[in-house]
């Protein structure tokens, strides 16, 4: 430590930011090497023990040197260079040695021109190979060689420290004969005097000591040219990693200045936009205010509004109420009027009623029964019964039995009923769907022999009656009376007693029929049938001395007319026709030959035949009420014209 504070300052220049720090790592191992090699000498030439104390006796020069080299990074980038203070024998030694190696030296700082490396090491590194690597590590050396002699250390190689010693004395004299120029002559301490005495100890070195020296020298330098050579390509690679480094961080904070800008704009995009909505929110509450009040306004109106329609309703409903005492009073006096008017409505309907029982009551409906009997069996005895009690066809305003035989059978006795004899026999087959009696023959010989004898044509309707049929005359008179249509069939005018209406008696008429006179006078003069007939009916030379009935007028044809009393057509058990249908069904008979193929009884001939002819067909079902139509009859309950079949006088 004395040495070093004896020592010159020696100034290095520092070049670029990256080449001082791949400089100082070169010198920093080349150091290493050197030291390295120093211990193994001293190993060999004083022993092992007598090493490691020195070794850690010279650390601390050590450490205080290598700080003293490295410097910290100046703000512009730079390494600041540091006095490096070395002994001054050092100085001299390490000038000595580099002269003698000039062409290895001169290899080692410039290189072959060939070696980029080289060149590179040349160009960058020459000064500091010559001053500090040189000084570093023979500073070094002496130092270890001052501890060891200051300690007398020895061993195996005693000829080889004693020549050190010599050569160190010469070493000493040189340096004193070539003193420092800065340095000021003092008085030698305690320390440089135990150190002159080491280097006369050691001024016996000869001159193949210094040869190996230099040897080895030139081998370290070799050496640590080769490792710098491969130091200079790491430090490129290095370089290269730091300048992509440099450019990935100037990239990142390119990148960070654009998202720095980029939050920048979006701190103003926000900004704006809570402006934006700032003013919307100050624009919706002015809007509001403006709203607020214009429906407080309005509020206001309607109230004021309101108040007027109140008073105005108070207005309407004291009117109302003047209105509803005056409607009251009216309504009182329309309410007696209307009790007045219906208690004269009653009356009225009451008189009209009664006008209309008076003349139901004086409305004459004439009727024609008749039966066909049997001469055997059970008809005889109801008919008989019948014509007793004077019920059935016998309560009719005519009444007649037809037959063909005044006497019973087998008993030939006399029929009980008057009896009025028809041709032909009354035997019948049964057959069809049904099983009925074919009796349509027996039934048209039996309608013709009433048209011949002409009785029917005085009354206004003729009914044909089963003797086995309870048959009641009021209720089927009651019928034709009160419905419509039969309640228009009546005869017109007179029946003569003497019927005469074939050809006009008057000169120059004798060619003209008693019907076309009359028709004639209903349609040239207007006259009616009843009066047309008893114009005609005057004696010649007044007229044509014609005794018709209103057959001969001009009538509607609706006056020919039967009634249907089941609702699958036409039964026989009682038949109602107007005497209009009978004469028309007598005279059409020949147009309905054609039906007679079909195996039908007599009702549904008559029934077809009436349809073929036109004539008028009312449905009326309370006429009869019978088991074939699907109608219980018994016990003859109901309020139906006829019940049938009743064959015996207890049932």
């Amino acid at each position: 430590m004395a040495a070093l504070a004896s020592s010159r300052r020696v100034s290095i220049p520092s070049p670029a930011a990256q080449e001082e720090e791949e400089e100082i790592g070169l010198l920093g191992d080349a150091g290493q090497w050197v030291t390295s090699s120093r211990v193994l000498h001293c190993r060999r030439m004083y022993g092992f023990i007598a090493c490691t104390f020195a070794v850690l006796l010279v650390a601390p020069a050590l450490v205080a040197v290598s700080l003293q080299a490295a410097e910290q990074r100046s703000e512009a980038g730079r390494l600041a260079t540091k006095p490096l203070r070395l002994p001054w024998g050092a100085e001299r030694r390490f000038e000595q040695l580099a002269s003698a190696k000039e062409p290895d030296s001169q290899e080692l700082d410039g290189g072959s021109s060939d070696d980029p490396s080289s060149q590179t090491l040349g160009n960058a590194g020459t000064e500091m190979h010559e001053s500090e690597k040189s000084l570093v590590t023979h500073a070094i050396g002496q130092l270890v060689g001052k501890v060891l002699g200051v300690f007398g250390v020895g061993g195996g190689g005693g000829d080889e420290t004693e020549q050190k010693d010599k050569r160190l004395q010469q070493h000493q004299q040189q340096q004193k004969k070539q003193p420092r120029p800065d340095q000021k002559q003092q008085h030698p301490t305690d320390e440089e005097r135990s150190n002159k005495a080491s280097k006369e100890r050691s001024s016996h070195v000869t001159e193949k000591d210094k040869e190996e020296d230099a040897r080895a020298m030139a081998e370290a330098m070799a050496r640590v040219r080769r490792e710098r050579a491969k130091d200079v390509k790491h430090a490129l690679a290095v370089a290269g990693m730091h300048k992509k480094q440099r450019e990935q961080v100037a990239k990142q904070a390119e990148d960070a200045g654009e998202q720095v800008a980029l939050e920048e704009k979006e701190k103003l995009e926000r900004a704006q936009k809570q402006l934006e909505r700032a003013k919307q929110q100050r624009e919706a509450q002015r809007l509001e205010r403006k709203e607020r009040k214009e429906r407080e306004a309005q509020q206001a109106k309607k109230e004021r509004e309101m108040e007027k329609m109140h008073e105005k309703q108070e207005e309407e409903e004291k009117a109302a109420l003047e209105r509803a005492k005056r409607m009251k009073a009216s309504m009182e006096r329309a309410k007696q009027l209307r009790l007045q008017q219906q208690r004269e409505r009653e009356k009225a309907a009451k008189r009209r009623c009664v006008a209309e029982r008076t003349r139901v009551q004086g409305i004459r409906v004439s009727m024609y029964c008749l039966s066909l009997m049997m001469p055997f069996g059970y008809e005889p005895t109801l008919l008989a019964e019948q014509h007793k009690q004077g019920v059935g066809i016998f309560a009719c305003d005519e009444t007649a039995v037809f037959s063909n035989s005044t006497v019973l059978l087998p008993e030939k006795t006399p029929s009980p009923v008057e009896v009025t004899l028809m041709p032909g026999s009354l035997a019948v087959t049964y057959g069809g769907r049904w099983g009925t009696a074919m009796n349509t023959g027996v039934f048209n010989r039996l309608w013709t022999k009433v048209v011949e004898i002409g009785d029917y044509r005085r009354y206004d309707w003729t009914v044909k009656v089963d003797p086995d049929a309870v048959f009641f005359p009021a209720r089927l008179r009651n019928i034709l009376r009160r419905r419509s249509p039969m309640n228009s069939i009546s005869i017109q005018g007179e029946v003569p007693a003497n019927m005469h209406c074939g050809q006009c008696q008057l000169q120059g008429r004798t060619h003209e029929t008693c019907a076309a006179r009359v028709q004639g006078y209903q349609i040239k003069k207007n006259f009616s049938c009843a009066d047309a007939l008893t114009a005609a009916a005057r004696a010649p030379p007044q007229d044509c001395g014609c005794r018709c009935d209103d057959f001969a007028c001009n009538v509607p044809e609706q006056t020919a007319m039967y009634i249907n009393n089941c609702k699958w057509g036409l039964h026989g058990p009682i038949e109602v026709f107007s005497r209009r249908a009978v004469a028309s069904y007598l005279a059409g008979l020949p147009q309905c030959v054609s039906l007679l193929r079909h195996p039908w009884g007599e009702d549904k001939f008559i029934d077809k035949c009436m349809q073929e002819l036109g004539v008028t067909r009312v449905n009326e079902y309370d006429v009869l009420s019978e088991t074939a139509c699907g109608e219980q009859p018994a016990p003859c309950g109901g309020a139906d014209v006829s019940f049938h079949p009743f064959k015996s006088i207890e049932s």
